[in-house]
Formats: C-alpha cells, structure tokens, sequence
C-alpha cells in the first residue's frame, strides 16, 4: 500500500482511562447499613463514570460498549468516608443504543438490587459514550468496527450474494418487496494490562493523511450525486448513509483490516479496490486522497463495475422510501460489509431519519388521483404517461394495483417502441384486428417478443406473470445473459431464467424479497399489477 503521501497519523482504538482518588477498599459485604441488610449508596467517586468516544463511521456493538466500561464502581457506602468498590454491569438510558443512530448515549450503573440501593433523592450518575468523526487531534478515540470488513474483492460474488428487495419500489402480489475491558484504577497492574491487551487485540488502526472538514465533504458528495451523477435526492441519501458509516465523510481515513490489507476513502475501498483507486488517481496525475479524485472513481466504477447498483438506485421513487431502497442496494451489491443484512436496515433507516429530512426535495405531483406522491411507482406511472405508454384507465384513473393482462404489458411495449405499424397480421384466433391491442401483437409477433401461449392463441386477457414481463423486456432489448440462478426459485432451465439473471443485473429488479434461509426469491408465478409493469418499464428505460 502507498500511504506516502503525508506522515501517517495512527489513532489508537484503545480508550486509556486513569481513575482518580483514594485508594479504592474492596466493599465487605458482611457490612450493613443496619436497616435490612441492604447498603445506601451515599455517594460516587465520578470519575469512574468515563467517556468513551467512537468514531461516528464504526458505531461499535451495545457489547463492546459493556466490555470497555468499568466491572466495578467506586462508592461510598451509608454515609462512610471511606471508598468501596461494588460489582455493576450498564445499562443504556434509554434502550435504543442498538437501534437508533444519535451522537451521544448515555449509560448507567446496574448493581444487585439485594444488597445496595441509591440514597433517595440521589441522581444516577452516567458513562457517556460519544459518537464523532475521527480527526487527526482525537488520538484515544475508540474506533471499534463491529461491521467487519467493507468492500472486499467481491465483484464475481455480488451477484450471487442476498439481492436488496428493492424496499417501496415495486410490490408484489404477496406483499413483499420488488425494489429494490478497561479497568479501573486498582493496585492490581497485571489485570489492567491484561484487559487492555484483550481490547486492543479486538479493536482496529486508523490512519489519517490530512485534517479534512466532514461536513464540508458531505455537502460536495450530496451535490456530486445529484449533479454529476445524475440521481434523485432519495437516492443520494441512501448513498450519503452508506458514506457516512464507511468514512464519516472523510476522504482521507485508512483503516487496517484484519486480513492485513488498508482499506481506505469515502467508500473504505479494500484490497485491489484501493489498488486500482490509486492506479485511477495516477493515470490522471491527481492525488488519491482527494475526495474529487475518489467521487469520479466511485462513479467509473458504477458505470463499469456496478452498473446494476448503479440502474437501480437511478431507479428508485423520490421520496423517503426510495431513500431506504438505495441505503439497502448500495450496502448489499457496492459496499458488502460481513453483517450486510443487518448493516442494510441500519443504513437504510440513517438515510430516512436524518438524511432524507436534510436533503430530500420531496416528490412530483402524480397525474393520476388514484397514485399517491409517497408510492412506491410515483415516477414510473408519470413518466409511462408522460412518454404516451398508458393514458389510464379513465376519468383520471390509473387503477395501479389492477393486474396487468398480456395485452396490455404487449402494448406498454409497442408504445415504448414508438407504436410501429406492422400490417403482417397475427395468426392467433383470439386477437381482434379491431382490438386496441391487435398492432402491438401484430408488431411483438414479428419482433419475436411473443409467439403465443400456443399456436394459433395469444391469450390478451391472461393476467401477466412477473416471469412473462422480464421476458418480453429481455426480448425487446435483444439482450443475452451468460449466467443463470441468480434467484433460488428460478429454474435454471426455465424458458425466464436468462431474463431474469439479465433484469436483476441491470436494476429491473432485486427479487421479491428473502425466503427464511436467507435466498433471493422473484416469485416468477405471482401477477403482475400494472403499478408493478409500468415500474419494470420505467427502469428499464434508465439503464445505461
């Protein structure tokens, strides 16, 4: 690894904490405060009671939080001047330290209730852990990563590991988704030692190589997004999640992962991934550690490596649903962390609760009464009607959860097309030449879109299946596709398979959610509504 360009500036993980005051005296539990046998807790020596700061990109585990703090307090017991020590375990305040994402939590002191108790009218004091981004000042911060490590040379996996559901993108007919030890200050030194040799041994190195300004750096990185990039607000939150819980924002942050190899920049990119951010920044005489350098990387590496990332966040609704969808995308096919489930669902809540509120622009009026601006294919519905592919179904209705016949989705199609004229005729029995839909059919016939659902039938009022419409898109986009099985209840010899590997590599769509051992499902047989069609047309026309 190059790190030459400014001496390195190593961050210890480790919080050394020296306790004040008197010489702690080991509580004799035989003593009583005469009144039933439990002790009053009179007073505390405070400075037991220890900040820990993190950095805000590697929240660490409520367990690790509990292995740093002190196992025993010092106290003053029924009135004494004289410190003991009593055993405690902590608690968080609140009880939302796993599941929230704040800058401060505060914890308490939990003891057994059968021998000691809190002087009446006494505040509990508490230990504050301290959320921040790492700055090159801070060197005792903690920086334990619990997330294991991010973007490792994974591209030939990605495809294969557990899709993103595509959360309020495109629901299907089951209801499920389409989107996309410190110790304290004893007498005893070789037990000291050894609790903080054990927490170093679980605790990761950070180097910094400048004295950037996160918060100035998240502000460029929304506006790259938007801008060069082209995505919507939601999306750009749903990145700026990821960001935050990789780097804090911070171009110039190189973390030591334990397989020995740097992981470094905005995006931590690990291993060969940082190889070729260096060889990017080379080639065009520029500085890898500049945050510029790093958003044009990130975006070459969408547009060759990750485009299917890349369709799919491009994809998502403007509104704070499409915000989740892309935090969960990006963390489970660009970012893939070791935890990336549970990764996925903290990210994906950080882009909603506090990104979307800061950037988001909010969504387009829909054309239809019966389309919510907060649904899921807002987008996708204005647009099929602003390029002419559905007028509704009348009075100003679209009828989104209607499902959608063969001949209908055969019609989006030719619409899309530009509305051939094709005067070859069908064959098939049960197609009108006066129906709406006959020259869509006529014109899918001869592309080779459809054949039929046998001979001489086309079947237009059969209700189209997931399965069907990713194979008429794959038809109409004279694709192929090499590799098969992306989705577990997908056949490797079904007539669909090609259409389907192709339509979740290009950001058509993630599946229809996991099944209860962790497979990606599409649910090939489940009806298709024509909010779903139009979504699966509209990203197909946002690929790049």
């Amino acid at each position: 690894m190059l790190l030459k360009k400014l001496t390195p500036i190593v961050i210890s993980t480790l919080t050394v904490v020296t306790f004040a005051g008197s010489q702690p005296v080991f509580a004799d539990e035989s003593q009583t405060d005469g009144s039933g046998g439990i002790q009053v807790i009179t007073d505390f020596d405070t400075s037991d009671f220890v900040t820990l700061t993190y950095d805000i990109s590697k929240k660490p585990s409520e367990e690790s939080i509990q292995k740093a703090l002190p196992t025993e307090i010092t106290v003053y017991l029924n009135g004494s001047d004289q410190p003991s020590e009593i055993p405690v375990t902590w608690k968080d305040q609140t009880g939302t330290y796993e599941t929230s994402y704040n800058d401060s939590y505060g914890f308490e002191p939990v003891w057994d209730e059968s021998k000691y108790t809190l002087e009446a009218g006494d505040e509990m004091p508490v230990a504050w852990v301290k959320l921040t981004s790492v700055s090159a000042d801070t060197s005792n911060q903690t920086a334990t990563q619990d997330s294991g490590d991010s973007n490792t040379d994974q591209a030939s996996t990605q495809d294969n590991t557990a899709a993103a559901t595509d959360q309020a993108t495109d629901q299907s007919s089951t209801g499920a988704s389409d989107q996309t030890s410190v110790q304290n200050g004893s007498d005893n030194t070789s037990e000291q030692e050894a609790a903080q040799s054990s927490s170093a041994d679980e605790a990761d190195s950070y180097i910094l190589l400048g004295d950037e300004d996160p918060e100035a750096n998240r502000d460029q990185i929304f506006q790259y997004l938007t801008g060069t990039m082209g995505l919507n607000s939601a999306a750009a939150c749903g990145v700026m999640a990821n960001i935050e819980r990789e780097s804090g924002f911070r171009a110039d942050i190189g973390h030591m992962e334990t397989d020995g190899l740097m992981s470094f920049g905005i995006c931590q990119w690990h291993g060969t991934r940082f190889d070729n951010l260096q060889s990017f920044a080379s080639e065009r005489g520029e500085d890898y550690t500049s945050l510029s350098t790093q958003l044009d990387y990130l975006y070459n590496e969408l547009k060759t490596s990750y485009g299917r990332v890349l369709n799919n966040i491009k994809s998502v609704s403007n509104n704070a649903a499409g915000a989740s969808s892309a935090a969960t995308t990006w963390c489970l096919y660009y970012e893939v962390p070791a935890n990336k489930v549970a990764e996925s669902e903290t990210r994906a809540s950080r882009a909603v609760d506090y990104f979307w509120p800061m950037y988001g622009t909010g969504s387009a009026a829909s054309h239809f009464s019966d389309v919510s601006s907060e649904s899921y294919y807002i987008d996708a519905v204005n647009w099929a009607s602003d390029k002419g592919i559905t007028s509704g179904t009348g009075d100003n209705i679209f009828s989104p959860d209607r499902r959608c016949t063969r001949a209908e989705i055969i019609t989006f199609l030719w619409r899309l097309a530009g509305s051939p004229q094709d005067s070859s005729g069908t064959g098939f029995a049960d197609v009108d030449p006066s129906a709406y839909y006959s020259q869509a059919v006529s014109w899918a016939l001869a592309k080779g879109i459809t054949d039929g659902t046998d001979g001489t039938h086309f079947s237009p009022n059969m209700t189209c299946t997931r399965a069907m419409i990713v194979e008429f898109l794959y038809k109409y986009a004279g694709a192929s596709a090499s590799q098969y099985n992306i989705f577990w209840d997908v056949e490797t010899d079904a007539y669909y398979a090609r259409a389907c590997t192709w339509a979740n590599y290009n950001g058509i769509t993630g599946g229809t959610g996991l099944d209860s051992e962790g497979h990606t499902l599409f649910s090939p047989d489940n009806e298709c509504t024509r909010a779903q069609a139009v979504a699966f047309l509209y990203r197909y026309s946002l690929m790049s």
